[in-house]
């Protein structure tokens, strides 16, 4: 999951719901949080007008919603109100194919004055990995008809100035330190350490504490898999064996699917390639450049001499063909991830 600087689609979309909401929204990204923190600013036009039973239309594409749908409410008018939103969920871009691609793009088109349409897309529903996914003809004429906004996830600096107004609001304090210490077990996800933030409020208000020990942090705010799944790669990049097996043993005993850690290691081992060839630039250049964090930069840039060329295309081409194994069933799932490991690591 990479964090990267470009231009501030946010802050356009912010200034636009202000000045201008009406029109049609494509909403994408890692940071569910704040994808659904717009979604309700732009439901929020619709229920102070006070007509929302009327005026909301959800079309979710998981669950029977059709372009038919789509189309009969682009074409209506908002009933004793000013305004109506539809909110499009479920709908896969990455496989709209034909025909379907011009009805989409058509009824974005028909938009009209009055109606906000919202398609809101989960990570997995639209990803722009390469060049080429970016240039489908589909993308480029909805870009041309609606506000497209990315939500990445944010900043380590950006997270620790929110994270600690939280704290502040409610009259608690923690150090920037702590802070820091739960945004990488919160996996830099915004609605995890909002969830969190509140827990160790409570938790200190209960006990009547000014500031959030650190020992309280260790109690109440867990790693999730994601965070392991690096640990164990990290492991291997750093030819720990023992490390990584062990970790590899806490993610059997809870049941993380075997296929999640193989792409998390080819991921990290191709990111090591391209670290390889080229680690010159910015720790924000190089997140950009590999898809790991900054953060991440610095963990993995110490290591990259320890591999040669050859290592790393040897450990890819294990990994591809142990994910092969995996998707196929040839043997029981962890065995092949403890063979692979060893595997790489020469013993």
């Amino acid at each position: 999951m990479a964090y990267y600087e470009k231009k501030d689609e946010i802050k356009e979309l912010r200034d636009k719901i202000k000045l201008d909401p009406e029109g049609a929204y494509l909403f994408w990204g890692e940071e569910e949080y704040l994808k659904h923190y717009y979604l309700d600013e732009l439901r929020r036009i619709v229920t102070d007008e006070g007509m929302e039973d009327f005026n909301r239309t959800v079309i979710d594409f998981l669950h029977d919603g059709t372009l038919n749908d789509l189309d009969e409410a682009v074409d209506s008018l908002p009933i004793m109100a000013e305004h109506k939103i539809i909110e499009v969920w479920g709908i896969n871009l990455s496989e709209i194919k034909g025909k379907d691609e011009k009805r989409l793009t058509n009824a974005v088109k028909r938009v009209s004055d009055g109606t906000i349409l919202v398609i809101f897309c989960r990570s997995s529903e639209l990803e722009f990995l390469n060049k080429k996914s970016r240039e489908r003809a589909l993308i480029k004429d909805l870009e041309t008809s609606l506000t497209m906004t990315e939500f990445p996830r944010q900043s380590e600096q950006k997270l620790l100035s929110w994270t600690d107004k939280i704290f502040r609001v409610s009259e608690v304090r923690i150090s920037d330190v702590n802070i820091t210490r739960m945004i990488k077990l919160c996996d830099y996800s915004m609605t995890r350490l909002k969830n969190d933030s509140e827990k160790l409020i409570a938790y200190c208000k209960y006990n009547s504490l000014d500031v959030v020990p650190s020992e309280v942090i260790d109690l109440l705010v867990k790693p999730c898999a994601e965070n392991e799944m690096w640990d164990f790669t990290d492991a291997v990049i750093r030819h720990s064996k023992r490390d990584a097996l062990e970790i590899l043993e806490n993610l059997r005993t809870q049941n993380i699917d075997p296929i999640m850690i193989i792409a998390a290691l080819g991921k990290t081992l191709n990111g090591l390639a391209l670290l390889k060839s080229d680690s010159r630039g910015s720790d924000n250049d190089l997140a950009k450049l590999t898809g790991f964090f900054p953060w991440q930069i610095k963990k993995v840039l110490p290591y990259v001499g320890r591999w040669s060329v050859k290592q790393l295309r040897e450990a890819l081409e294990l990994t591809f063909a142990c994910e092969g194994d995996l998707k196929n069933g040839r043997a029981p799932e962890y065995s092949l991830l403890e063979s692979l490991t060893v595997s790489i690591l020469g013993e």
